[in-house]
Parts: structure tokens; C-alpha cells; sequence
């Protein structure tokens, strides 16, 4: 969902903007505001509001004082102005002060269509900004975790708790660990939200795991619980609340594994606006670390330093972990980052992984050696290795480690992949994956048109020979075109297109006779790949080719929970039941290089794509649009 403000002097405006911004796309929640006096308090849920869309019409509006304003509250949430007529020179202000968009009021049906999209893409920059800030706060805080090895468990526990309820901005937490042979719950950590503001007269510390209620469930079921209604709450078994206890509205709860079982279980509460699979990944992530740290600590105490109980204790940490000498030796490396350097590396030994062997473990040491000569005590690098034939980011963040008199012992590594969230990356590394994937599939063809040609050369004495080796060379074309327009797919920026133009196109290409293929789709533009008319090209000539009896095609369009469908069919033999799914995948040659080439395209254009045809009955093709990568014009 995404919580639009929109702030106006003009009633009927707020009206029209509330009822239709919705029907364009009923995943934006819209709230308004007519009185600029009560801005504060309308914005004082941060988490209900994502986006502010202010008219501009001075001296009764002002959206530019809005703006400042909210500059100087520190409050950064994507700001929209808006005119009832076109104004350059607000345009340019607005780009001057770095608001995200500039729209005008005056073409009323493009109009709510265009802000609707807007609001999408401005929450959605801003969350995937906050994710990586996220991200970077709980590699950091995995890295805090990891340097406080001298310090008392309850101060790591409390430390790990605390910073979970502040990444899933909860406003209560816990963390209960379990023993299994005594069936007994221990209460170890809370944070500051929880038994402190109850006002219960005996908090209990130890508990039986059978009177447990819905926060023992995490465990009997061994799965992440969310519930966002508390009270109205069946699905779970409640044994209610203490008298004196803050009252529940939400709450995520997770069990802590540790080599397939169960140490513990922690929960936060009372978030603002509902939990998410995303809080939940969060939160496990942070968990895993700090259960990891408690082993470490259990093997400590019991004077068991092995690199095999080490690895036991750290393996299921979603990071990266080597653990080196002050000469830089590698004395202990875990399973995730054994795996990254084995899969990185031409060596198949199972021999410990050694700073010096690979390119990743080379560059390591580079940056280790950077920062044993510097005054800091972390430091952090990104570099971009090629892994399993894919280009993937990696954060390697570094810490020294000081004995009791502050001498130098060692160097802790982390070793995060952040290929996700390189976005601007991820485009290029998805177009390089598929070409890899097409090099054997393509490699074949060209094989069979070659050696086609071998044979047709030994006939050449006659004219027929000639004729048959000048088809197979013109077969070689097309398939050296075909690689030409994959190389193509997805390395320049998507392009707003008229759809029938788009389909125009592929009639053209196709050299269809008028009439074989209908289609009205006038006043509808598409964001999309520059080769966003082989997608019909190619489904026309499956069509042609494998169709049979194909007299007709049609492409019809209609609009869908707020995305556009677009669907093309024919009246030919269709896709049998059990090759549907491969002939969307875009992994298989068998239905022809253009349906290949058309599925992937609609793969880097983000759309979906599903053949719902009945066997016998005709192709029938649905393409979905999301809301923010479409348009329609209907005047």
C-alpha cells in the first residue's frame, strides 16, 4: 500500500482526487487536507503517509512555503507540486529545490492517471533508499555484535533486541530462549516498551513451555507469526494478558534456530502500520547473528576454539564471517564464506581457504592490508566479483580485534552480498545471465545450419545444390539476427510507446494481409524495452508456424485491478496443457526464437505473462502492465 497526502484550498478537488486516484490504483490510500494550519498533525503518522502532493496557488496555497517547511522539520518524504495550469516557472523551482515531480491540473483524465503513477514511483524510490539504509544499519550492527566479544551476554542480547524493535519500528520486544529437554521458557531480554511500562506487581522470569500462550506458538510451530489484529485474532491459541500489561495491537514473532533447532523465540510488538514478510527478514537476520554470538559464548566458556565447532556455531549467518591473525592468517572462515570463495575459485580442495588463492580472497587481502596500516579500527570496501558466471556486489566490512594490554590480535571480516540492492546494476546483470543461457542454445543452431551447409557444398555441381546452400546461409542470417536482437534486450533504457504502433510494427515485419490481425488499442502507451514489438512479432510467427489452421489473430486490451491486460490470440491448435509453463519461462527454444526472444523481453520490461488458451481452441496470450508503466489517452 502507499499513503498519499494531498493538500488543497479546493473541496471539490480533494473530492475528485480521493474517489478517482483510487480507481486508478486502489494500492494508494489517499487522505487530504484543505486547512495548511493542521499539517503537522496530519503528517504526525509517519508511517501512514508516504508521499505529499501540495496544490500550488498563491498567496491561498503555497506549495513552495510547504515544501521549506517540511525541509526544516527534517521531514524528507517525496514531495509533489502541482498547478492547476502549466507553469514553467514552477516547474523549474521545483526542479531547483529537488522536489520529486512537477504536475499540472489541466488535463483532467491524464491527469489522475499520471499523479497516481507518480505517487508509485516516488514511494517506491523512497522505500528502496530506506531498504538499503536498513541493510547498511544491520551489517553495522553485525559488525558492533561481533566486537563486543569481551562484553556480557545480557548486554549483547539487549543491544541485538533493542536494535530489532527499532528495525521493524515496533515499540516492545523480547527474546525468551529455550531449553528443550526441561520444556522450560526463559525471559532474557525485553526492551524498553515492554515489562517496563507494564504494570504488572510480579513479572515472571521462567516459564512452562505447555502454558504458553500465542508466544509460544513461533515454536510448537516452527514458523514466523504475524498477527496485525490482535483482538479479533482466532487463527492462534491466546491465553490473554496479564492484568497491568501494555495492551497488544500487533505483533510478529519468530523461533531462533540453530543447526536445525530451536534455541529460542523473540518477538516485537505494536508497530504503527501492519507487519511484513520484509520486517520479518529483518528481524530473523538479526536474530541468527546474535544466536550465533550465544553459541560462540556457550564454546568459550567451554574452552572449545576447533575450526569445526567454530564453523558449527556460525554456519546458518547469512553473512560472510573469517576470523584472521594479526599476520593475516585465516584461523577460522564459516560456511557461507567458504562458499563464496569455493565458488569463486577453480580449486576443489577442501583444504581451509587461505588469504592469497583467488581473486576474492586477493582483493581481501588488499583491503586488509590498507586497513592494518591505518589509525581506524573499521573500515568497509564494495567490490564486484564474477561468481557462477554472474556479476555480484560484495560489502566487506573489517574490524581489529585488541587484547587486554590493546595490542593487535587480529581482523574480524564480514562478507555481505548486496547484488540486490545494486539496482541500477541489476538490469545489466540480468541481461548478461540470459546471454550466458543463450550461448549453448544458439551455439547448437548455428552447429546444424553449418554443417547443413557441408553437405549442400559436396552437391554444388548442379544448379539445385547452389540453391540449397544459399537457403542455408540465408537460415544463418536469421539466426545471427536473432543474436543481434537479444544482445539488444534490455541494455538501453525502457521507452513510452504507442501501442499500435507497437503492433503496426509487427504486422509489417510479419507482411500480414490486411485484416489478419485486429486490434484496438489507440491512446495507450506502454513503458517498455525499444524492442517491445518483437513480443508480437514473435508471438505472430508461432502463430504462422505452429498454429495449423490460423486465419485470424486479435489483440484486445482491458484494464484489471488498475494494471492493463494485454491480450493477444489466434484461432489455431494452441499451447498444449503441459507446455504452458514453458512457453512463458523464456528458458526454451522448442516453441520457435521468437517466442524465446519475446518472453525474455517481457521479462526485463517487468510484465507479467500467462497462456490461459484451451487446447484445440486457439493461443491466447495475457500480458500484464503494472499501474506505473502504462498510460491511456482518451480524448
Amino acid at each position: 500500500m502507499y499513503g498519499a497526502l494531498i493538500i488543497s484550498d479546493d473541496s471539490v478537488f480533494l473530492q475528485q482526487a480521493q474517489r478517482f486516484i483510487t480507481n486508478v490504483n486502489r494500492e494508494i490510500d489517499v487522505s487530504v487536507l484543505n486547512d495548511i494550519s493542521k499539517l503537522r498533525g496530519a503528517l504526525s503518522d509517519r508511517d501512514k503517509i508516504d508521499v505529499i502532493v501540495c496544490d500550488h496557488d498563491p498567496p491561498k496555497m503555497d506549495a513552495i512555503a510547504v515544501f521549506n517547511e517540511l525541509s526544516r522539520m527534517n521531514d524528507l518524504r517525496p514531495f509533489i507540486i502541482m498547478t492547476k495550469n502549466p507553469d514553467g516557472d514552477v516547474a523549474i523551482k521545483a526542479f531547483e529545490l529537488k522536489m520529486n515531480y512537477y504536475v499540472s491540473r489541466s488535463n483532467v483524465i491524464n491527469f489522475y492517471m499520471d499523479l497516481a503513477s507518480k505517487i508509485v514511483l516516488s514511494a517506491e524510490k523512497k522505500r528502496i533508499t530506506d531498504d538499503r539504509v536498513l541493510n547498511d544499519r544491520r551489517t553495522e550492527t553485525l559488525l558492533n555484535m561481533a566486537k563486543m566479544q569481551d562484553r556480557e551476554f545480557g548486554e549483547i542480547l539487549n543491544y541485538a533486541l533493542n536494535s530489532g524493535v527499532k528495525f521493524t519500528n515496533s515499540n516492545m520486544g523480547y527474546i525468551a530462549m529455550y531449553d528443550s529437554e526441561t520444556e522450560k521458557l526463559k525471559m532474557s531480554a525485553w526492551s524498553l516498551g515492554g515489562p517496563e511500562r507494564c504494570k504488572m506487581p510480579n513479572r515472571q522470569i521462567m516459564y512452562d513451555f505447555d502454558s504458553t500462550g500465542v508466544w509460544g506458538e513461533p515454536i510448537r510451530r516452527r514458523e514466523s507469526i504475524i498477527i496485525n489484529d490482535y483482538a479479533n485474532e482466532k487463527k492462534y491459541h491466546k491465553n490473554g494478558t496479564p492484568d497491568g500489561h501494555v495492551p497488544l495491537n500487533r505483533l510478529l514473532m519468530i523461533p531462533i534456530f540453530h543447526n536445525g533447532k530451536i534455541m529460542a523465540t523473540a518477538g516485537v510488538g505494536n508497530k504503527a502500520r501492519e507487519y511484513t514478510e520484509d520486517d520479518v527478514k529483518q528481524f530473523t537476520l538479526l536474530m541468527d547473528g546474535l544466536m550465533s554470538i550465544y553459541h560462540e559464548r556457550m564454546l568459550q566458556e567451554e574452552n572449545v576454539r576447533s575450526e569445526r565447532s567454530l564453523r558449527d556455531v556460525l554456519h546458518s549467518v547469512p553473512l560472510g564471517i573469517l576470523i584472521l591473525d594479526k599476520d593475516l592468517n585465516t584461523i577460522m572462515d564459516n560456511d557461507y564464506a567458504k562458499e563464496l570463495v569455493s565458488s569463486h575459485s577453480l580449486c576443489l580442495s577442501r583444504d581451509p581457504v587461505r588469504i592469497g588463492n583467488n581473486e576474492l580472497s586477493r582483493t581481501i587481502s588488499a583491503d586488509l592490508r590498507e586497513f592494518r596500516n591505518s589509525d581506524r579500527d573499521d573500515m568497509q570496501f564494495e567490490h564486484t566479483f564474477n561468481i557462477g558466471n554472474r556479476d555480484r556486489a560484495m560489502r566487506v566490512v573489517m574490524a581489529k580485534s585488541y587484547g587486554r594490554n590493546k595490542a593487535l590480535e587480529g581482523f574480524t571480516v564480514i562478507i555481505d552480498d548486496i547484488t540486490e540492492l545494486v539496482s541500477k546494476g541489476k538490469l545489466l546483470y540480468n541481461t548478461m545471465a540470459r546471454i550466458n543461457v543463450l550461448d549453448s542454445l544458439i551455439n547448437d543452431d548455428i552447429r546444424k545450419s553449418l554443417s547443413k551447409m557441408d553437405e549442400d557444398i559436396a552437391k554444388i555441381p548442379d544448379s539445385d545444390g547452389k540453391a540449397a546452400l544459399k537457403d542455408s546461409l540465408k537460415n544463418l542470417g536469421h539466426i545471427m539476427e536473432f543474436v543481434r536482437e537479444y544482445h539488444d534486450v534490455g541494455v538501453t533504457d525502457p521507452q513510452w510507446q504507442e501501442l499500435s504502433l507497437v503492433i503496426d510494427a509487427a504486422i509489417t515485419v510479419n507482411k500480414l494481409e490486411p485484416g489478419f490481425l485486429s486490434h484496438r488499442t489507440d491512446g495507450i502507451k506502454v513503458l517498455a524495452d525499444p524492442s517491445f514489438y518483437n513480443v508480437f512479432s514473435g508471438l505472430i510467427t508461432y502463430s504462422l508456424t505452429f498454429g495449423v489452421h490460423v486465419t485470424h489473430c486479435a489483440v484486445k486490451c482491458r484494464l484489471e485491478d488498475g494494471e492493463l491486460i494485454i491480450s493477444y490470440s489466434d484461432d489455431g491448435t494452441g499451447i498444449a496443457i503441459k507446455d504452458k509453463a514453458d512457453f512463458t519461462s523464456g528458458n526454451s527454444m522448442d516453441f520457435g526464437r521468437g517466442i524465446y526472444l519475446a518472453m525474455n523481453i517481457l521479462r526485463v520490461s517487468k510484465f507479467g505473462v500467462r497462456e490461459n488458451g484451451l487446447p484445440g481452441k486457439g493461443l491466447s496470450v495475457e500480458i500484464t502492465v503494472p499501474p506505473s508503466y502504462y498510460s491511456i489517452d482518451l480524448e
